[in-house]
């Protein structure tokens, strides 16, 4: 008997926020669509990002938190 694991390992609860200058507000989010996708309609846990505040965004992956906040953090 084989035990499967999950192919995937995240969950809506585990999101990473980043913060960033609310003057960037539509820079950051035309950079976002670029590299992550369109921006989620209805955020669920296989959404890759979601812009919920004016000067923060979720994201699932931790690489992406990280590419994020090294280019726009604050």
């Amino acid at each position: 008997m084989k035990i499967q694991t999950p192919k995937y390992t995240f969950s809506r609860s585990n999101w990473y926020q980043a913060k960033f200058d609310v003057d960037n507000y539509f820079a950051v989010d035309e950079w976002c669509e670029k590299r992550f996708g369109p921006h989620p309609k209805r955020p669920d846990a296989w959404s890759r990002w979601w812009h919920r505040f004016e000067d923060s965004i979720l994201f699932r992956d931790e690489k992406d938190f990280v590419l994020f906040s090294l280019t726009w953090g604050i």
